[in-house]
């Protein structure tokens, strides 16, 4: 993990407002939920009882996720009870205000958890407690779900917004010292990334409205079909490929918690 300084979002009503609009429109936060729901799909143990969304937000991707799993109980997670407010109104799932550093379940517990962009945001030591609570509550041969900011590829110097950011060996090793087998480890989104540190390194300014700095452009954008039709081909790719792409601000990983499991669990 790489630490460095950060310019802090605002996580004001407004933001998980335009946060909500952006995961409902965005090529990108569409493709990232197709991914991750398709590996889940594939790793995921059979007829599962208990999933849970850490860093849930506003909601969107348990909403995806209960429409493509079966599972007799859906728990979701924020620290912020603004995105819940929206969360409660698009999914069903017991939604609670709490941190990922300090779950509010018990041991073995849920055989699922997505976890998307949240620990990027945490100190290292809440990042580290958020990692050993991953592995207390899910049960044997459950399957943690991963998507994680990545450490520029090109440039070097402070990034925006984030307390730190990983590289693939880096969370290879660290799931690993905590009895997790990695399923499936890439990088995702490079040339979005690659176009995006050219930018930066040019100082070419953000053009239209964005959210953490994604562009939000107008339904029918001729670039965002060019984004969407890209993204297809490169979830396509890492998902049969036998390594992962070089670069991209973004890394997936799915693992699953090592352990024998309790007779009659």
């Amino acid at each position: 993990m790489n630490p460095h300084p950060v310019d802090a979002t605002d996580f004001s009503p407004a933001y998980f407002e335009r946060m909500a609009a952006l995961e409902d429109s965005h090529p990108w936060t569409a493709s990232m939920r197709k991914l991750t729901l398709a590996l889940l799909q594939r790793h995921c143990p059979a007829r599962p009882r208990r999933m849970l969304d850490v860093g849930c937000g506003t909601g969107r991707f348990l909403k995806d996720w209960q429409m493509t799993t079966s599972a007799l109980q859906w728990l979701g997670i924020d620290l912020f009870p603004e995105a819940l407010t929206l969360a409660r109104d698009r999914c069903r799932a017991s939604l609670s205000a709490a941190s990922a550093a300090a779950l509010p379940f018990g041991a073995a517990s849920v055989e699922a958890i997505h976890c998307a962009d949240v620990l990027q945001h945490m100190s290292l030591a809440d990042c580290a407690r958020a990692l050993d609570e991953f592995a207390r509550v899910l049960v044997p041969d459950g399957v943690l779900a991963l998507r994680v900011r990545g450490a520029p590829s090109f440039r070097r110097g402070n990034d925006r917004d984030f307390s730190h950011s990983f590289t693939p060996a880096g969370l290879r090793a660290t799931l690993g010292t905590r009895n997790f087998e990695v399923l499936f480890l890439s990088r995702v989104n490079a040339m979005p990334s690659l176009w995006a540190e050219m930018r930066e390194r040019g100082g070419a300014p953000h053009a239209g409205s964005t959210v953490k700095h994604i562009v939000v452009r107008r339904e029918g954008d001729a670039r965002s079909g060019l984004l969407r039709a890209y993204l297809a081909l490169e979830r396509a790719w890492v998902s049969i490929a036998p390594f992962g792409l070089p670069w991209g601000h973004t890394i997936v990983c799915i693992a699953r918690r090592r352990g024998a499991r309790v007779a009659g669990a």
